[in-house]
C-alpha cells in the first residue's frame, strides 16, 4: 500500500506543477461572433498552499467575464473542499481590515481523486466591479470560505496576496476598457 500512495504523490504532483503554474496575465480575450459579448480569461494565481505535501492543500484562482459580468473561480485540493449552496459566500479581509464578499453562482461540489483523500473543487462566485476595484487596489490578508453549512478560513502570505493583488488589477482594467 505505500508503494501505490508513493506512486501516487509522485504522480499527482507532476500533474500540479503541469495544470497549476502560475501568472498574472491576461490568457484570452475574444468577442463571440453571434452574441457581440466579449469575454475575458486570466492565468491562474497560487493563493494558498503547497503541491509538494502527500496529501496537497492547494487553493487557485482566476477571473473569467462574460461582457459585463465578472466571475473568480476557485480551483482546489482539499482547502476549503466542500458543497456549496447558490447563496454561500467568500469573504475577503483587505489589509486595512475592510471585506468584500462575493456569492456563489450556484449549487457546486467537489470530487475524490482515485481512491485517495485529495478532494479537488472548481468553484465559481460572481464578483461586482465594486468588489474586484476593491481587491486592485489592497493586499488581501484572509479568505473565508463558506461551504456545507461551515466555513475555513485561509490566511494569505503577502508574496501571494500582490500576486493575487496584480491579477486584479489586470482584470479590473481589462474589464473596464
Amino acid at each position: 500500500m505505500r508503494i501505490s500512495k508513493a506512486f501516487f504523490s509522485i504522480t499527482f504532483f507532476l500533474i500540479l506543477i503541469s495544470n497549476y503554474s502560475s501568472g498574472q496575465k491576461i490568457e484570452k480575450i475574444e468577442v463571440d461572433k453571434f452574441t457581440n459579448e466579449k469575454k475575458i480569461l486570466t492565468d491562474n494565481v497560487t493563493i494558498y498552499g503547497s503541491a509538494m505535501a502527500l496529501y496537497p492543500n492547494v487553493i487557485k484562482c482566476y477571473y473569467r467575464s462574460v461582457d459585463t459580468s465578472a466571475f473568480i473561480i476557485f480551483d482546489g485540493l482539499n482547502t476549503a473542499a466542500g458543497v456549496i449552496g447558490e447563496h454561500d459566500q467568500v469573504i475577503f479581509l483587505l489589509a486595512d481590515k475592510s471585506t468584500v464578499y462575493i456569492t456563489s453562482t450556484g449549487l457546486q461540489s467537489y470530487e475524490i481523486v482515485g481512491s485517495s483523500s485529495v478532494y479537488r473543487y472548481h468553484h465559481q462566485y460572481s464578483i461586482s466591479q465594486n468588489s474586484l476595484q476593491k481587491l486592485s487596489s489592497q493586499p488581501i490578508t484572509s479568505i473565508r470560505f463558506y461551504y456545507d453549512s461551515k466555513y475555513h478560513d485561509v490566511d494569505i502570505k503577502e508574496k501571494r496576496s500582490k500576486e493575487f493583488q496584480k491579477l486584479s488589477q489586470l482584470f479590473y482594467n481589462e474589464l473596464k476598457k
